[in-house]
């Protein structure tokens, strides 16, 4: 059985270009921004006073929040990563969206859903 390299990349790119490869890449590149900005920040508070000029993009934020957003940021990556592997392991022909079972639990209720309901209908009172 010989390796397809040829059909890997090709088949790679299609789904890449997809609307649903389209929103995760954004999504990727949002994760990314968070996570250089809250590292150089992080960094920066730690750093001497002298080397203030050699970090790059940073944030108007502690250094203390710019770790906890570091860490959120990880954790949210690792999800992001599993939504990526079950997103492009369906047909091409399915990548229009996002299918809504990805973000529901085993019991089929999704309690992110839930939660931003409770909070918009209290931001409402």
């Amino acid at each position: 059985m010989a390796l397809q390299l040829t059909n890997a990349v090709c088949g790679g790119i299609d789904r890449a270009t997809t609307r649903t490869g389209g929103i995760l890449f954004g999504v990727l590149i949002t994760l990314q921004f968070l996570t250089i900005a809250s590292f150089n920040t992080l960094l920066e508070s730690i750093a001497p006073p002298e080397a203030m000029e050699q970090f790059g993009l940073t944030l108007p934020i502690s250094g203390s929040v710019a770790g906890i957003l570091l860490l959120g940021t990880y954790l949210v990556m690792a999800v992001y990563f599993v939504v990526v592997a079950r997103a492009f392991a369906r047909p091409v022909h399915q990548l229009s969206s996002i299918p809504s079972r990805h973000g529901t639990s085993a019991q089929g209720s999704c309690r992110a859903r839930e939660e931003l309901k409770s909070v918009a209908s209290a931001v409402q009172d």
